[in-house]
């Protein structure tokens, strides 16, 4: 059986799950992107990696954090072996056979509580309520993308009611970096006088706006539309296009809360 077959298994699962965003980055897996095997499927694969289904044929290098090492070699057969992992992995993520009633997470066969999994399902019951989770909230930011504005970097953004700042470092996702990072001196960056303010839409979507200064003494309005494509209380990823960089070139941005 064809892996690209078994991903048909992961769609079925992923149509009903409410927070997949299909978004095919090209960054997750070396041999899985649009021009090798077309969007859906490339966006199927990476969700099926973030949301923990599939490892891959072959791991990422550590020691090479700018580039991507990762197979998922989609043209390869499956055993039976490695479609029951697929098949169970997908159909009884963790807390699966749990419900969370009044904080209290128990079995909805025996009523019993459930210790160990109490925190997870805590995180995933917070983790879509970004719009309460992120203010007053100071995250470190791991880039990765082909922008070379952003490429191998990392930052820190620090989210009040409304507003964030960029404390240090870019963040790739929003375009956005901070005022003594600006990988164009003497250009335009971010006017340090405004805010920069941001919204969370439908749990999925952060837009954020600003306005830019330039050396010249111009100025104008500028945003960007970011993708959230995973979310726990304490770690976000998410993919952006927009802001300052290069136009149309995917980046993820990875944000772990500062604890």
């Amino acid at each position: 059986m064809k892996r690209s077959l078994a991903v048909l298994i992961g769609i079925i699962w992923l149509s009903t799950a409410q927070n997949a965003q299909a978004v095919c980055t090209g960054l997750i897996f070396s041999d899985v992107n649009e021009s090798l095997i077309g969007a859906d499927f490339c966006s199927y694969i990476e969700q099926l990696k973030l949301l923990g289904i599939t490892q891959g044929c072959s791991a990422d290098d550590p020691g090479t954090p700018n580039v991507s090492e990762a197979m998922f070699c989609p043209f390869l057969p499956a055993t039976r072996a490695q479609m029951a992992a697929f098949i169970m992995r997908a159909i009884s993520p963790p807390a699966a056979n749990m419900v969370l009633a009044k904080n209290i997470l128990i079995e909805k066969t025996g009523n019993s509580l459930i210790s160990n999994d109490l925190q997870n399902a805590l995180d995933n019951e917070l983790a879509i309520k970004l719009s309460e989770v992120l203010p007053g909230t100071t995250w470190t930011i791991t880039n990765k993308t082909t922008d070379s504005w952003y490429k191998g970097t990392t930052g820190q953004v620090t989210f009040y009611d409304g507003t964030l700042t960029i404390d240090q470092g870019r963040f790739a996702a929003g375009g956005l970096y901070a005022p003594n990072d600006n990988p164009e001196p003497g250009g335009c960056q971010a006017d340090p006088q405004t805010p920069i303010s941001y919204e969370i839409i439908d749990n999925s979507i952060m837009y954020v706006a600003w306005y830019i200064v330039c050396a010249d003494g111009s100025g104008f309005d500028w945003s960007s539309t970011i993708t959230i494509i995973a979310k726990k209380r304490d770690s976000i990823s998410m993919i952006g296009f927009g802001g300052r960089g290069f136009v149309g070139v995917g980046r993820i941005s990875t944000l772990t809360k500062v604890q």
